[in-house]
């Protein structure tokens, strides 16, 4: 006999908020799990299964419109591992260019800080510091 959870069951074991739940079912990222006697929504084991792998997915920077398009494939059964190598490849690429966005970030920021720095040890620890209007406008 397979298990059937409850949806604060569901989300107590995978770590998510209920309303996470009712979101992705909501979204169409998951399908609507069956309902018991009393109509409540119960989860088997296959629906844990596909929520971890959501789970998963997000902590890896995957949307869930891409999560969407794989488990739509999976569920096709047209996912090929070429497909996951391409989608993984994009995913990578994705985030180099995140990566780069953001030490560029860090190397302004770190200009900003440093020319800080020269004014509080010319005595410009005191008033309105206008440096960041300076370097942003």
């Amino acid at each position: 006999m397979s298990i059937m959870l409850t949806v604060s069951e569901v989300a107590r074991k995978l770590g998510l908020n209920p309303q996470t739940l009712y979101f992705y079912e909501r979204i169409g990222v998951v399908d609507h799990p069956q309902r018991n006697q009393s109509g409540y929504r119960v989860y088997q084991e296959k629906d844990l299964a596909i929520l971890s792998f959501i789970r998963h997915a997000k902590d890896l920077g995957f949307s869930l419109e891409e999560i969407a398009d794989i488990l739509h494939l999976q569920s096709q059964q047209s996912l090929t591992c070429d497909e996951i190598y391409h989608k993984l490849t994009s995913k990578i690429l994705q985030l180099e260019s995140g990566i780069k966005e953001m030490e560029k970030m860090k190397d302004d920021l770190s200009k900003i800080l440093s020319l800080c720095c020269q004014r509080i040890s010319n005595g410009g620890k005191h008033g309105n510091c206008c440096l960041l209007n300076e370097q942003l406008t």
